[in-house]
């Protein structure tokens, strides 16, 4: 290869601002495939350990003005008669890059004793065509991209698939009034870091599953590594901190494999999960669009049989039984969406005529709203000609405590003619957050009832309907008394 840098010094001149197009001289081949076939043996010289190879000598024949490379090359056009330029191109890159798959798949276990390598990252930005859950139905989430991306192979090696579904729409109120930094000083930032490595950072504190193929470790570790570089820059974080990004790491990696499974059955599944080496404890990983949605399951092969011609059909709906409530816990995660009161509390609240709920923030509009919200599950979940007892423990500010008083009588006239019985007080050292039912439940809220983040205002149907709405990250815990 020296030959060739002395070459390209001597008889180059560099020009950063206009391209140098060629074409082969001979007719035998297309350019491009000439080109590939060049290449390809030029590497294979050089990973077969010579020393020299003479460019010129492989140049000569081949290209024009040899002497004064690449002065003198004219751009090559495509013209082959009864085929159009355009199809006539994508059949020539396709041979290429068949061409030269052929060659990496031929020296892919080479054990030659030189081996150069390179990297690159690829990042692809776009919609998709659909929403997420008729992706999930029909199709897959890699459907948007281009016919010629769209491979298994290819799409094995992508690390992340951020769910950018989840990401709220920037508004005006996100953006500061302060002093920021302007992108050129913010990509040299960027740039110094990627000399910096926290690829296995995590392992300190965490191990991933034997079963998660060197692939996908790899993918995690440098998805992890470049989120510490982007949310820790000073590499100062706890174990609470790698832990998160572990888990959205794994997430994104878990994405990508989920999607390749449902388009090509031999990509077997994969437990990703991780496991906490002070404790023991072992966590499985799942995307957020699973939980909500489901996993993609092909539909049942039909048994029908042909009725005779004088029977009688009848179709009946089988019915479903609702599942009974039961003792545990349940993880709403951050912008997880799917989620209402009447999942989260429904099957709890039925049968229950005295309701004592413990929230000490009751007392901003949406926290209000909130509330309200709750107690029309209330009205829906009770039997007809019911009374319902519900008590509100909470928290106010001296400034704000006069208005929520008022605000509180306006609710207890409101709920009376739906047979709710509203009353409230309130406790300065309340902190924990519950509702005690006289059924035998006790729901146990991380949050309180606030566990939806901020919609879009009076526009967005998040608004008015609870399961578009994003969470906020809570556990929410049942506990059952069965001497109630």
């Amino acid at each position: 290869m020296e030959s060739f840098r002395r070459y390209i010094l001597e008889n180059h001149r560099v020009d950063l601002f206009s391209p140098a197009p060629f074409a082969f001289s001979t007719e035998g081949e297309e350019p491009l495939l000439q080109l590939a076939g060049f290449l390809g043996r030029l590497l294979n010289g050089f990973h077969a350990g010579l020393t020299e190879i003479d460019v010129e000598t492989e140049l000569k024949g081949r290209c024009v003005g040899v002497a004064r490379w690449p002065e003198g090359y004219v751009p090559y056009t495509v013209d082959t008669e009864g085929l159009k330029a355009d199809a006539h191109d994508r059949a020539v890159t396709a041979a290429a890059l068949q061409r030269a798959r052929e060659y990496l798949r031929r020296h892919a276990g080479s054990e030659d004793p030189v081996i150069n390598g390179a990297s690159a990252s690829m990042v692809f930005v776009g919609n998709t065509d659909h929403s997420v859950p008729y992706m999930l139905k029909h199709s897959d989430l890699f459907e948007a991209l281009p016919r010629d991306y769209y491979d298994t192979a290819f799409l094995d090696r992508i690390h992340a698939y951020l769910p950018g579904w989840e990401v709220q729409k920037l508004r005006n109120e996100m953006f500061t009034s302060d002093y920021g930094f302007i992108v050129d000083y913010l990509a040299e930032v960027l740039k110094e870091l990627r000399k910096e490595d926290h690829t296995h950072a995590y392992t300190d504190f965490f191990e991933l599953s034997d079963s998660i193929t060197t692939r996908d470790k790899t993918a995690i570790s440098k998805t992890f590594s470049g989120l510490v570089k982007v949310i820790f820059p000073d590499s100062s974080f706890g174990k609470e901190d790698a832990q998160e990004l572990l888990e959205f790491a794994i997430e994104c990696r878990r994405r990508v494999k989920e999607q390749l499974h449902i388009m090509d059955e031999t990509f077997e599944k994969v437990d990703f999960s991780y496991t906490d080496k002070a404790t023991g404890t072992k966590k499985e990983v799942q995307t957020l669009e699973i939980i909500e949605y489901g996993a993609k399951e092909k539909a049942p092969e039909s048994t029908f049989e042909a009725a005779p011609e004088s029977a009688t059909v009848v179709v009946t709906k089988p019915e479903v039984k609702e599942a009974e409530p039961e003792a545990g816990q349940k993880i709403i995660r951050d912008n997880q969406t799917g989620v209402s009161y009447e999942k989260v509390f429904g099957r709890h609240l039925a049968g229950a005529t005295a309701i004592k709920l413990t929230d000490p923030y009751i007392r901003l509009p949406y926290q209000l709203r909130n509330f309200m919200e709750f107690t029309a599950l209330i009205a829906k979940v009770k039997e007809e000609g019911q009374e319902v007892k519900l008590h509100l423990i909470t928290s106010n500010n001296e400034d704000y405590l006069e208005n929520a008083r008022e605000a509180f009588k306006e609710i207890i006239d409101s709920l009376e003619p739906s047979g709710i019985f509203f009353s409230f007080e309130f406790d300065e050292n309340i902190h924990d957050r519950s509702i005690e039912l006289n059924n035998g439940w006790k729901i146990v809220l991380g949050r309180g009832l606030d566990i939806f983040q901020k919609t879009n205002g009076r526009c967005d149907i998040a608004e008015y309907y609870q399961e578009k709405r994003l969470c906020k990250a809570c556990e929410i815990t049942y506990l059952f008394d069965s001497k109630v």
